[in-house]
């Protein structure tokens, strides 16, 4: 802003350094107001040269950002705090422009001129940067819905599959094995006939909560879908896995679902194992032996956990 002023005198020139002081204290806070104008007050000296009008502009620059550091602490509406640090600057640079401008038909033009101009500048960067806070948080939002499922907000499909070819993808490379859980809730057709389908998304939350507390903090748990869920195991052989599954098995065994009316019921799960390179070294076979693994688990009884050799 400085680089791209206007030169009003031969000795004197505007600019709206000030609306960069106004953006980092709204934002950022009392700090960021204040090292803005520390990095503005030093470059005006560096570029411009030390002599009475810099000398003065920098004072004038670090008295802004203290003022707006303390606006910025107030506890008032957003919008309130952005309209005083603007009139604050008005004031403040209309005093500079009072001590160094002695024509006063010149100074009450350049005032006025300052005034609109700033006013102009800061309502365009005002809804400017809340039009980017606002998109970006809807970016982010957007990103984390098409990777999370809306229920139990674990990794959907899609986000499963990703992260799957890139831990295989690690795991091929590190010479490490992968291990795949596929979960799958006993008799939820029953469960679901019984208590309905608002129920049934009650016990699906808590379920991916009761699986998030009972693996470990690095492992990736997914919802396949409908009652189905897969848990990814780095770097982990089969029979730490099995210990895994087994542990995620009696959890949810001896836990208490609680229903809408405070009624407590009980589930199991049938979990199918299968590991990389242990049992196939081809990553769409692999899923394919955990689901075999857990077809078996739910043929041979259920609420067990099976492993195709």
């Amino acid at each position: 802003m400085i680089i791209f002023s206007v030169l009003v005198t031969p000795t004197f020139i505007i600019d709206f350094r000030q609306v960069a002081i106004i953006v980092s204290a709204y934002y950022g806070g009392w700090m960021p107001a204040i090292i803005t104008g520390i990095i503005i007050s030093g470059f005006r000296l560096v570029y411009m040269g030390i002599n009475h009008m810099a000398v003065v502009g920098s004072v004038a620059g670090q008295v802004i950002a203290i003022g707006c550091a303390l606006i910025s602490l107030l506890c008032i509406e957003q919008r309130k705090k952005w309209v005083l640090m603007t009139g604050y600057c008005i004031i403040i640079s209309s005093i500079v422009f009072s001590i160094l401008i002695t024509d006063l038909a010149q100074l009450k033009q350049i005032i006025i001129i300052y005034s609109i101009g700033l006013v102009i500048l800061s309502c365009l960067a005002y809804y400017h940067t809340n039009y980017l806070i606002i998109s970006n948080r809807l970016m982010r939002r957007l990103k984390a819905e098409s990777s999370k499922d809306f229920l139990t907000g674990l990794d959907n499909v899609r986000s499963f599959n990703d992260i799957y070819n890139d831990l295989m993808q690690t795991a091929v490379k590190r010479n490490e094995q992968l291990s795949v859980l596929t979960i799958d809730i006993d008799h939820f057709k029953m469960i679901n006939d019984t208590y309905g389908h608002q129920t049934c998304d009650e016990v699906l939350k808590e379920l991916a909560n009761l699986l998030i507390k009972t693996c470990r903090q690095f492992d990736i748990i997914s919802r396949k879908g409908g009652e189905e869920f897969s848990v990814l195991l780095v770097d982990c052989p089969p029979e730490k896995a099995n210990n895994i599954g087994e542990r995620i098995r009696q959890a949810v065994e001896e836990h208490k679902f609680i229903l809408q009316e405070r009624k407590l019921i009980n589930i199991t799960v049938s979990i199918g194992i299968a590991t990389f390179p242990d049992m196939t070294q081809d990553k769409q076979q692999l899923l394919e032996l955990s689901d075999k693994a857990l077809y078996k688990a739910k043929n041979t009884g259920r609420n067990k956990v099976c492993i195709i050799e």
